[in-house]
């Protein structure tokens, strides 16, 4: 599921961007400097999180406590997410391992200085215009301003069985909850505290093995000047990414391109505009 809220908070951020934004419309600007926020977690996977932000959202830490039980066996788990302007940690405390990978918003960011204003002009009217025909093409919806929560309005984004309800503009989720095949989820903030968290929730715990793949790297800068690319010449970003993503992976197993027809076969699997 965490996956899965990701994916709808980005679409959502995707039909949102400003032009108002200060130095890129990719990183949303949140209603607090510092906050941190504590959330319960019911149903089959049960836990807490929290959620420590810093400098406006330029620092970010999730540290995530569930435990899973599923036919009667259950399984604890530890996850740590940290997000510096430099870098992406993803690090699984039970295994004391973890990756990280170079910020995907610098390369964001690069891509769009590049552009004339007016190409960034378009850049923003088409990403409110692919973000709501994804939700569309995925029978999902949005709601602006749906509820209050805490104080804050939040915008619902539902799809496949899931419901996020994100603080208004931004990708802060304070309710989530979903149903897929028998198996149910909620997260609910229980309180958003504006407090500068400690500097150590932002660095990486001792004895945790770290390890970084720059073809990540590679793989997030295709991606950021596809997009912009993309959404300047008016086109389907997703698209346009996940046919990039068939040719290269067809190029490294010395495979043949799949026909047209194949193409738009798949680009239907994902959505994809015609």
């Amino acid at each position: 599921m965490r996956k899965l809220i990701t994916f709808l908070t980005m679409i959502l951020l995707t039909a949102s961007l400003t032009s108002h934004a200060a130095e890129s419309p990719f990183k949303p600007k949140l209603p607090f400097r510092s906050a941190v926020i504590t959330y319960d977690i019911t149903g089959t996977e049960s836990g807490s999180e929290v959620l420590y932000i810093k400098e406006g959202g330029a620092y970010e830490a999730k540290h995530r406590k569930t435990a899973v039980k599923i036919f009667g066996i259950s399984r604890k788990t530890e996850i740590l997410d940290i997000t510096t302007p430099e870098w992406v940690y993803s690090i699984n405390v039970n295994e004391k391992s973890g990756t990280k990978n170079v910020n995907p918003i610098i390369y964001m960011n690069e891509e769009y200085s590049r552009l004339s204003k007016s190409d960034q002009k378009k850049v923003i009217a088409n990403a409110e215009k692919f973000g709501n025909a994804y939700m569309k093409n995925l029978n999902g919806e949005v709601v602006k301003n749906a509820e209050t929560i805490l104080g804050y309005k939040c915008d619902l984004v539902t799809m496949m069985g899931v419901r996020v309800y994100s603080i208004s503009g931004t990708g802060i989720p304070l309710k989530s909850s979903s149903e897929m095949m028998g198996v149910k989820m909620e997260q609910t903030a229980k309180s958003v505290d504006k407090t500068t968290p400690p500097d150590k929730v932002f660095e990486v715990p001792a004895g945790i093995k770290i390890t970084h793949d720059p073809r990540g790297d590679e793989a997030s800068r295709d991606f950021a000047r596809i997009t912009v690319q993309s959404l300047v010449e008016g086109k389907d970003p997703m698209q346009a990414n996940t046919q990039e993503a068939i040719r290269r992976s067809a190029a490294e197993n010395g495979e043949e391109m799949p026909s047209k027809e194949e193409m738009d076969q798949m680009m239907k699997m994902f959505g994809g505009q015609k």
